[in-house]
């Protein structure tokens, strides 16, 4: 699904159970929360979307992730965002691109969501 232009994950998709994976880089994605992944998924890349709103519940859900990306989307970044924030932290080992992986558009709010202080931004 890699590079597709596809703007959704429809609410009724359901990936076979024995996929690994999910790829959905360099798409026009905006959500995902609806999708039903594998609980054995062990890698799922987000980069380069259009997700505003961390799919925490999915990523919550999926415990043997051990590769994920999460750049290149203009995630919001407020007080709803603390536990994405949480859980990026917690997996460093896992988020491929945390240091890159940025809250955006807006150039004056973007932050890094990474950051161990607290959800600032890096411009005044």
């Amino acid at each position: 699904m890699y590079k597709n232009s596809f703007k959704t994950i429809w609410t009724n998709l359901e990936i076979q159970d024995d996929i690994a994976g999910l790829d959905v880089t360099n798409n026009s994605l905006h959500s995902m929360e609806e999708a039903r992944l594998p609980e054995g998924m062990v890698h799922l890349f987000l980069a380069n979307n259009q997700f505003r709103v961390p799919p925490t519940g999915l990523l919550n859900s999926q415990e043997n992730l051990s590769r994920v990306t999460l750049s290149g989307n203009p995630w919001d970044c407020d007080c709803g965002t603390i536990n994405f924030k949480k859980w990026i932290i917690s997996k460093p080992d896992v988020v491929q691109d945390a240091n890159i992986t940025k809250c955006g558009p807006d150039e004056k709010k973007e932050c890094t969501v990474c950051r161990e202080s607290s959800l600032v931004s890096d411009r005044p």
